[in-house]
């Protein structure tokens, strides 16, 4: 391989990792979702605090929830995913946690979860984003080496 070629070889691959680390964490995170719901704890807790963070410029809050834990007794979990708005003192929530090691809380859902959509679509696009500069390179440094 001419040093062209690898020159413009090495971002298309290099974006093929950063697609392929991407839809690991959506995987990942899909799957200790699963394994929460399945497994963990779901419980109705109630919204006892807020915990207030900035991050760049704006602001999130962490829910504090209570729950009655047969094992533990009462838990008051934060809740791992951090919203733009607080919620209200005193309402209640249904949640998954972690039985084993209950440190935070997921709200529970049924549907498809949006971050994980997310993940899943940004990886793919980067993976074939990649595959397509990484091909473009390949032939464009094919033509270059041959021109002589």
């Amino acid at each position: 391989m001419d040093i062209i070629t690898t020159f413009f070889l090495t971002p298309g691959l290099f974006i093929i990792l950063i697609g392929a680390i991407v839809l690991y964490i959506g995987i990942r995170n899909k799957k200790k979702r699963k394994h929460y719901i399945k497994e963990g704890g779901k419980s109705t807790g109630v919204i006892i605090d807020n915990e207030k963070f900035f991050s760049k410029e704006k602001t999130f809050y962490h829910s504090i929830v209570s729950v009655n834990d047969l094992n533990h007794g009462e838990l008051n979990l934060r809740m791992k995913i951090a919203i733009t708005f607080p919620r209200e003192i005193g309402s209640e929530i249904v949640i998954v946690y972690d039985k084993k090691n209950p440190k935070h809380a997921f709200e529970f859902t049924e549907s498809i979860s949006w971050t994980n959509t997310l993940f899943y679509v940004v990886g793919i696009m980067f993976i074939i984003g990649g595959l397509f500069w990484t091909a473009i390179s390949i032939v464009f440094g094919y033509f270059i080496n041959n021109l002589h």
